[in-house]
Order: structure tokens, then sequence, then C-alpha cells
């Protein structure tokens, strides 16, 4: 598993104004502004690696905001990360969980859809296999290729995404009385407003 890729993030912080009191009185800045502060912003990626020389078999990356931000730091980088993939003899599985920011660039336009499950096969470049994912349906496992002959593995993405939320007790940190960021089209807001009401969390979007 690698980790690690260098974000940029605007911290801002409240601070008490400096004690009164002292032989002359100091003049308070008329601007308090926020810095731009170099922050480490964790990713992690799933490598499976050959045992005997760990030769990178496929790579299973699951899409962070870093990746997907426009510009040379963001989405250019990682589009550079993937055509290093492209023209390997290594296998490409990428998860898209996010609906905001830049998708991974294909030939053609992505169907319209929340999130995505993409696979590039060694032996089948230059097409990429595309499982569109919906709000309201579960996500199925879909295939991780392995070295040859060994036959494909099953990646069961959705219980594994069930279980770290379980883990991470992520139930405690969400806000479900208020709409997920971005905002939904209006037909998936009021699903997820009856779907999260039938299970007593009682969420009201307005």
């Amino acid at each position: 598993m690698r980790r690690a890729v260098p974000d940029v993030a605007g911290v801002e912080r409240e601070y008490a104004s400096a004690a009164s009191g002292g032989a002359a009185a100091l003049e308070e800045a008329p601007l308090t502004l926020p810095a731009l502060i170099d922050m480490p912003v964790e990713y992690a990626r799933i490598e499976i690696r050959t045992v005997r020389d760990q030769t990178l078999v496929t790579a299973i990356e699951l899409l962070s905001p870093a990746n997907k931000r426009p510009g040379p730091d963001g989405a250019d980088a990682y589009e550079k990360k993937r055509q290093e993939f492209f023209a390997s003899a290594a296998h490409l599985l990428e998860i898209d969980l996010l609906r905001a920011g830049q998708r991974p660039r294909l030939a053609r336009p992505l169907p319209d859809a929340p999130y995505f499950i993409l696979l590039s096969r060694a032996q089948r470049r230059s097409y990429v296999e595309v499982w569109p994912l919906t709000l309201r349906d579960p996500i199925k496992p879909v295939p991780a290729p392995l070295l040859a002959p060994d036959p494909l593995a099953t990646l069961d993405a959705g219980a594994a995404i069930y279980e770290a939320c379980r883990r991470a007790r992520y139930n405690l940190e969400i806000d479900y009385t208020q709409p997920p960021p971005p905002d939904l089209p209006p037909e998936d807001a009021a699903w997820l407003d009856a779907h999260l009401r039938a299970l007593g969390l009682r969420p009201s979007f307005q």
C-alpha cells in the first residue's frame, strides 16, 4: 500500500488578541488573513505484486479530492500517473466515489452517473471497462485481474466501504439531517430523504 501526496490547504484559526497592558499601546494589524500552508494529505493505493520479484500486477486507486482537483497539482498530475500505468504491463482499477471534481479522462464522455469504477486491463489497452454506479443500488463486486494463469480475483468494494465506515464509526460524525455536498439531483435527494427516514435518521432536506 502506497501513501502520501502533498496538498495545499488554507488554514484559518481563531486566536486571542494580544493582551493589553504595558508601557506602550500596540496598534493592531488592520487585516488578518489565512496563510497557505503545505499540508500532507494521505491517500491509499492498493498494489497487487508478485511474491518473487515484487512486479506490479494490479494497482487499485481510490480517487481522492486531490486527484480530481483541476490544475497541474491535481487532475493533471493524476492523469500523468494514469498514462504511466497505461504504458506499463500493469492493470489499473480506479474507484471514483466522488461526485465533485474532474473525472478520469477517456476518449469518449462518461455516461451520466454519480460514481464510477473503471478497469484498464493490460491486455486490452486502450479500452477501459466502465461500471456506472447509482446512489440507490448497492456496489456490485468487480473483477481484479491477476497475473496469468491465475484466475480473476473479486473486489467487493461495497463490502469494503461498509466495513471501513463501520470501523471508523463515521455514523457518529456524519450529520444525516443535512444534504450531502454537492447538491443531489431532486429525485435522488427525495429518495435519500425517504431512505434515511426509513432507517430512523430523519433527515430533512429543503
